[in-house]
């Protein structure tokens, strides 16, 4: 299939599913903390940190309703130079492989760390890559139609994991005080949290393919609004459940979540495998996303790649899998120029090319200027 020709339009269901599933996979298994600036009140600034992309996404209805036309690159392309289009938007292609690379060295760290721990990297990434080649082959559409029977898995681990709320591992003692540090601090840590909220950008080019993008803002906000209610529930689980300091050096906080809790003995004996086994899965689920968008990119980059649709996405997974050895993780680096480059990717980026696009005035199909 070739996704630019794509005569199938996706319903407000299929774009609300594939909001919430480009970005939850990565920002749970890291959650609650990326950035050790304040963690107390993590529950609460991942509800802020989420309200830029928020802030993005009606700037994008704005344009969308204003120029009639759901393609913001294709609109960026029209209204302004190559010396300025191509630079931008090989920044845009270079985060987004960027995003797949650690994706990769995400899920081989979870896996050997509490699976496959004799395995070596490069196996594990080598057949998770081929299984992801097979999907992307096959397009948007099935991929789209995979995340839509992915999300009721998600939504299951999510009750679970919310379960506990009401058994004795969750002690309301430790969540408080609400506010533990200055506003500078929680506001710089907001925007570290923002990372986890970056990874809906590949709905610049799936808005192109739904129906009615231009009343797709409520549908993509109340989407990003159950991601934020996810971390936040999340990030009071962890911390009612561990405390204060335990919770500092978690590797994964709701993988031990899960295996902390005895509330299921006697039902499953080892639920903890059950919850890893699918969440190694939605690895899969979120890869497909991102690797589409990447092979999207290329081909607004390079027209000509669309003749080649094949080889494309057969090199971009090859060359992603080479690159993921070549990458550090997130581990091995100082990450705070990583978090303020993917916040300036994600937030700044599309929404200086949303302004731009409104203060110039449409066009009409013969090119002359629409006045409205």
């Amino acid at each position: 299939m070739n996704d630019d020709h794509l005569m199938y339009r996706f319903s407000k269901t299929e774009l609300f599913i594939f909001t919430y599933s480009s970005t939850i996979t990565l920002g749970l298994i890291f959650l609650p903390y990326v950035s050790h600036l304040e963690v107390r009140s993590a529950w609460l600034k991942v509800i802020v940190a989420g309200l830029p992309m928020i802030g993005v996404f009606f700037l994008i209805q704005t344009v969308i309703n204003k120029h009639k036309n759901a393609d913001i690159l294709d609109l960026f392309n029209h209204y302004t130079w190559k010396i300025i289009y191509y630079p931008v938007l090989g920044y845009i292609f270079f985060n987004a492989v960027m995003a797949c690379c650690w994706g990769i060295k995400a899920l081989a760290f979870i896996v050997r760390s509490f699976l496959l721990h004799n395995t070596s990297e490069f196996v594990l990434c080598l057949f998770f890559l081929l299984v992801v080649l097979v999907g992307l082959l096959y397009g948007i559409v099935p991929i789209t139609r995979f995340l839509v029977l992915f999300f009721v898995f998600e939504i299951i681990i999510i009750l679970a994991v919310v379960s506990l709320f009401f058994t004795e591992d969750f002690r309301l003692i430790y969540v408080r005080p609400v506010m533990s540090t200055d506003i500078l601090t929680f506001l710089d840590s907001s925007l570290t949290d923002l990372t986890r909220f970056t990874g809906v950008i590949p709905l610049i080019g799936f808005i192109t393919y739904i129906k009615q993008p231009e009343k797709m803002f409520k549908t993509v906000s109340s989407a990003i609004g159950l991601v934020m209610f996810t971390y936040s529930t999340i990030s009071l689980l962890v911390l009612g459940v561990f405390g204060f300091e335990q919770a500092l050096v978690l590797l994964s906080p709701l993988t031990s979540l899960i295996q902390a809790s005895a509330a299921w003995e006697g039902v499953f004996q080892r639920i903890d495998m059950v919850f890893i086994a699918i969440w190694t899965l939605s690895f899969y689920k979120i890869a497909l996303i991102h690797f589409w968008f990447v092979h999207y990119l290329l081909v607004k980059l390079i027209p000509v790649a669309r003749k080649t649709e094949i080889v494309n996405k057969i090199a971009i997974v090859s060359g992603l899998l080479a690159l993921s050895f070549i990458v550090p993780g997130y581990i091995e680096f100082d990450s705070s120029l990583y978090f303020m480059n993917l916040n300036f990717y994600a937030v700044v980026t599309p929404s200086l090319i949303c302004i731009y696009l409104l203060v110039r005035r449409p066009v009409t199909r013969q090119g002359e200027l629409f006045d409205g």
